[in-house]
């Protein structure tokens, strides 16, 4: 049988594309990363807007405010401060996010009580 004529270069084409494919993969993942981040800090600002106070959810201007101010974050310390794997980053944008949340709680309460 001659059959490691036929097979071998398909195996060396799909060795080759995968080899190709790790630095494209190693390329995109902190794009991936970041972009997934923002996504589901916005999902879960929009979740406790809804279940937790009740309440309609800021227009979808305030939320793309939001994503851009943490793509800008993160991308400004991964190319400035070489931060993108420190997890200080991560604290200044929970921090943010919980700041934020607080302000629209006490907003909203004190629209409720008035």
């Amino acid at each position: 049988m001659n059959l490691s004529k036929y097979i071998l270069p398909y195996i060396g084409l799909c060795v080759t594309f995968f080899m190709g494919l790790f630095p494209l993969i190693r390329w995109l993942l902190p794009y991936v990363l970041t972009i997934s981040t923002a996504i589901f800090i916005l999902f879960l600002i929009t979740d406790f807007y809804k279940k937790r106070l009740k309440y309609k959810p800021p227009s979808i201007l305030h939320f793309l405010n939001e994503g851009l101010f943490i793509i800008i974050i993160v991308w400004t310390s991964y190319f400035l401060l070489n931060l993108y794997e420190n997890i200080i980053v991560y604290i200044f944008l929970c921090c943010h996010i919980i700041i934020k949340l607080y302000k629209d709680v006490t907003y909203v309460s004190l629209k409720k009580n008035i």
